[in-house]
């Protein structure tokens, strides 16, 4: 079977039929001829009765259009489009195999391009855009700012932060894609070019959890007291859904410990945040994955070894998790989850 550089696992019930190849990928065509031929390439290469050999060549062929200069420009353009999704994640490979391995050849004004075009097409997503897509662009726009910021693009981690404010779920997705590449062991930047970057992100965090608290606070308003809520209709998408309001606040409390499995917390000083986190923790039948999920964000703390941000606010917040009149009616996992915080707490404290 032919190697998978260029195949990515979708549903097969919507594989497409094949169309006629073009007879010569060399041969130079406009723009849209281009990827027309490329599409039915693509839609021939998933088709169940393609034998392995032609894959072999039609391989062959797709790697030969992703090494042109300017594949990743031609491919930038159909990100917007879903219609064809083994033709998307197409695309999506080759401006990730243009970023990745082929930066530093780009000139100054075709990375700026290219940024430009990312940044564009990701914040003109709708909040209800599929997951994969809307994750694997993030990802995307995290991995040129992991090479721009702070020289080449200073403002990446305020239009991140700007994101966040406006469109929640497409800022904190972003967000955590940011996070994660702090945490990545690729070897497609120097140590000491991620440490640096490690840094200059960690500026922005007072700011983050500012923007994060607020969000935090619409949850434990939504999900536990439902008190000051006069109308849904105000809300920022996603929490006055109810039917995304859970996936939502799992969505932030995931991207907190992402950040706290990384980041330096002597300079976030103010405790609402933690507090917030704490609220979320206990235990809330209706949204009991929110509660656990928060335990495990929590915990995150203790995994690093490290002295913690506000001791006292934690402590306090240990205590009042084991004091709840509810925790009695808990399922498993999440006594599970609070064991395993004060086996943390408790060896971290006073050993």
């Amino acid at each position: 079977t032919a190697s998978r550089n260029v195949a990515l696992t979708v549903d097969s019930s919507r594989r497409a039929e094949p169309k006629s190849p073009p007879s010569s990928l060399s041969q130079q065509a406009e723009p849209t001829g281009d990827l027309l031929a490329i599409e039915a390439l693509v839609n021939e290469f998933y088709h169940p009765g393609t034998s392995n050999a032609r894959k072999h060549t039609i391989e062959g062929q797709l790697q030969q259009f992703q090494r042109t200069p300017h594949s990743w420009l031609l491919c930038l353009q159909n990100l917007p489009r879903f219609n064809n999704q083994y033709f998307w994640f197409f695309n999506v490979s080759t401006v990730e195999v243009t970023i990745q391995q082929r930066w530093p050849a780009l000139d100054e004004a075709a990375r700026v391009q290219l940024r430009d075009a990312l940044w564009a097409t990701y914040a003109a997503f709708s909040h209800d855009i599929p997951g994969m897509q809307r994750d694997k662009v993030a990802q995307l726009v995290a991995l040129v700012g992991k090479r721009q910021f702070p020289e080449e693009h200073p403002d990446y981690m305020s239009q991140v932060l700007e994101l966040l404010k406006s469109k929640f779920t497409l800022g904190v997705t972003l967000l955590r894609a940011t996070s994660d590449e702090i945490t990545s062991t690729k070897a497609d930047i120097t140590s000491e070019r991620q440490k640096y970057l490690s840094y200059c992100v960690s500026m922005y965090l007072p700011a983050t959890f500012e923007i994060l608290q607020r969000y935090a606070e619409l949850c434990i308003n939504r999900t536990i007291s439902k008190n000051g809520i006069a109308s849904m209709a105000h809300l920022p998408a996603p929490f006055g859904d109810d039917s995304r309001l859970e996936q939502a606040t799992t969505d932030l409390l995931v991207c907190v410990q992402q950040i706290f499995s990384w980041a330096p917390l002597d300079n976030v000083t103010a405790p609402e945040f933690f507090q917030s986190l704490f609220m979320l923790a206990r235990w809330n039948e209706m949204y009991n994955d929110v509660s656990i999920s928060a335990l495990t964000t929590i915990s995150e703390l203790f995994y690093r070894q490290k002295p913690l941000p506000l001791p006292t606010v934690i402590a306090t917040g240990v205590i009042e998790l084991l004091q709840q009149p509810t925790l009695k009616l808990s399922n498993e996992l999440y006594q599970d989850k609070l064991t395993e915080l004060l086996r943390l707490f408790t060896t971290q404290q006073w050993v």
